[in-house]
């Protein structure tokens, strides 16, 4: 997911964007949950009491999903009405607006087919440098992100390695890991408060990504999405 600022006349637009290869009829509530606990961060951040008077300024939400998979899905737009809630309205709306390969061959149709062809290697190579690889030389052999990729192609590398190894790691350890780090932190959280749960359990979990892949700490914790700022508190526990 990422999402984007752009400021207007009148108001602050929030873009939320999600690409999604397999349809998920659960997309307008992620978005729902994305929109909230970035709104709650803003409001902390700068200081707004939600308990005044004055209203507090919020952006406008505008949600997107880009679809790269195959199945039809004609919907130019999807609601939590008609996904969730069962075709009843309720007291909370989100509508999402699908964007779909045209004919165009257009940034994002070329994406997307960029994207048909990642899943289609991986399937037939797995998560391997050879199927990065065959990514790019087939994408640029037929001119899809042609330029960026062949200005781009170490980084692009570099990503898709990095992408592969959290897409595996979910796959193959991630509810064991995810569950034994809950278990530490709990267990750690008792005793010596929330934040000390907290650390133990993610060092529980680079240690076991640590072990099992024969990874360095840095990677595990990249693997992880903990912040870089944060890596100064539990590398000297993890040498």
């Amino acid at each position: 997911m990422i999402w984007h600022f752009l400021w207007g006349l009148t108001a602050i637009f929030l873009f939320f964007c999600e690409a999604q290869s397999i349809w998920s009829e659960n997309i307008c509530y992620r978005h729902l949950e994305y929109f909230v606990e970035w709104t709650h961060k803003y409001i902390v951040d700068n200081k707004y009491n939600i308990y005044s008077r004055k209203a507090v300024p919020l952006p406008v939400p505008q949600f997107y999903v880009v679809y790269t998979g195959k199945d039809e899905h004609p919907e130019e737009y999807i609601t939590l009405r008609d996904t969730n809630f069962g075709g009843v309205c309720g007291g909370v709306e989100v509508k999402v607006k699908v964007l779909h390969m045209s004919d165009e061959n257009n940034i994002l149709d070329q994406y997307i087919k960029f994207a048909r062809i990642s899943d289609e290697q991986v399937k037939e190579k797995g998560r391997t440098k050879e199927a990065i690889e065959s990514i790019i030389k087939i994408c640029i052999e037929n001119d899809i992100l042609k330029e960026f990729l062949e200005s781009k192609r170490s980084e692009v590398t570099d990503m898709l390695d990095i992408l592969f190894d959290q897409e595996y790691v979910t796959e193959a350890y991630g509810h064991e890991l995810l569950e034994e780090g809950r278990k530490e932190g709990r267990k750690e959280g008792r005793k010596e408060g929330r934040k000390e749960g907290r650390e133990e359990g993610i060092l529980t979990m680079v240690k076991n990504l640590m072990q099992s892949l024969s990874i360095t700490a840095e990677k595990a914790l990249e693997m992880l999405r903990i912040p870089k700022g944060e890596w100064n508190e539990y590398l000297p526990k993890l040498s």
